[in-house]
């Protein structure tokens, strides 16, 4: 891949975990401000993440029968300015729903495209090193966009929030429409294309095997906990009285731990095992949710954004290479696809959860109720063979 191609791709990619961060923590916050109680919080989240992943599903047929994977991530970047910038002078919650389902939909959809056109551009023997540096996109975001969104809404308002993440925004299509598309080698392979001597998930000699199921619902489960955590973070910081820069400053915090985790554990797990560190993560997840019921002061939720980001990416990159490990000859891209949509299905879940168990049962009952997720996490990899193949 060309320096300059990995530029733009990662300078989009920024774009979308910028915009995306930096108005998830507060999400919550303005649908309260139009009336949204707990439950109707988590429902308009858990909608939004089932377009999410509708629009990563959607995507691949897309790009395969319809357009190409750059004209997709540009039309759908022109598509999501209006729909920004829209967002800022709703006066319901009947009309924030939808702009905001639209709005990850298309997210999705750019998302996915992103990386298979990243991984058409790569080399074979190189794309572990390049997908990593894009990886860097996600923790950087959560910075960029956390250290914005807070301070313009309590300096401002939130109209100025989506004016801004409007104008950031115009650099998602701009950076694809400047990105060259050529491959730099002819090493370079086609991701959707099957490799020789793999098999896709519909084989039958090449199902998915039993540790593969095991560790597919292990991390919805541990992706259910993190979510709900997230979700609880934000809503126990408001009901504390915490300004939205306080609330925000969350997100940058996980992402500065990120940042040198994504590499350093992954690496770790190559060495000694997937099993220690992706238990390792779990545990993380297990003490943020019990430290986030008895949590009041500001550090207090800054040290339960930083141990569930560790939650969250550990399980993610771990969970990534663990899965093709397990593979069983199955086709590797498909099978990180299927584990991907784990991430979302599990944001779903988790903010249902939470927004009715904040309204009905009350934080103790909900976040007690959150342990148990990663601890079945964790029983149902145990079996699960530890080392690398």
């Amino acid at each position: 891949m060309k320096k300059s191609q990995l530029v733009l791709l990662f300078l989009c990619s920024l774009v979308i975990w910028t915009t995306g961060n930096g108005l998830l923590p507060l999400l919550p916050l303005y649908a309260k401000s139009l009336g949204a109680n707990s439950l109707m919080v988590g429902a308009y989240l858990a909608f939004s993440y089932l377009f999410l992943a509708s629009g990563v599903m959607v995507s691949g047929y897309v790009v395969e029968h319809y357009v190409a994977s750059k004209r997709l991530i540009i039309r759908a970047g022109i598509v999501c300015l209006p729909l920004t910038l829209m967002m800022g002078w709703v006066e319901s919650v009947e009309l924030l729903v939808p702009l905001t389902s639209l709005l990850w939909f298309l997210g999705g959809m750019a998302f996915s495209a992103l990386n298979s056109l990243a991984s058409d551009l790569t080399p074979s023997e190189s794309r572990g090193a390049y997908f990593s540096l894009l990886a860097m996109a996600s923790p950087l975001g959560a910075i960029v966009g956390g250290l914005i969104s807070g301070p313009i809404v309590d300096q401002w308002n939130y109209q100025a929030l989506f004016i801004v993440m409007t104008g950031v925004s115009l650099l998602w299509p701009l950076s694809i429409w400047l990105l060259d598309t050529t491959p730099l080698t002819s090493a370079s392979v086609v991701s959707n294309l099957p490799v020789s001597g793999t098999a896709s998930l519909g084989d039958k000699h090449h199902r998915l095997s039993t540790n593969t199921k095991l560790l597919l619902f292990a991390s919805l489960l541990a992706f259910i906990a993190n979510f709900i955590g997230i979700l609880g973070v934000s809503l126990s910081m408001d009901e504390l009285g915490f300004n939205a820069t306080e609330i925000s400053s969350t997100a940058v915090i996980g992402g500065l731990v990120a940042l040198p985790f994504i590499y350093g554990i992954g690496r770790l797990s190559d060495l000694l095992g997937r099993k220690l560190f992706w238990i390792t993560c779990c545990v993380s997840g297990l003490v943020a949710l019990w430290a986030l019921p008895v949590a009041n002061n500001l550090w207090h939720f800054w040290c339960v954004a930083l141990l569930l980001r560790i939650f969250s990416t550990g399980n993610r990159g771990i969970g990534s290479a663990w899965v093709v490990d397990l593979s069983n000859g199955i086709n590797s891209p498909k099978l990180i696809a299927l584990f991907g949509t784990t991430t979302w299905v599990g944001g779903i879940l988790g903010y249902l959860i939470t927004g009715y168990g904040l309204l009905y049962w009350g934080g103790g009952i909900t976040f007690s109720l959150a342990l148990t997720f990663p601890l079945l996490a964790i029983l149902f990899v145990i079996p699960l063979n530890a080392k690398r193949k």
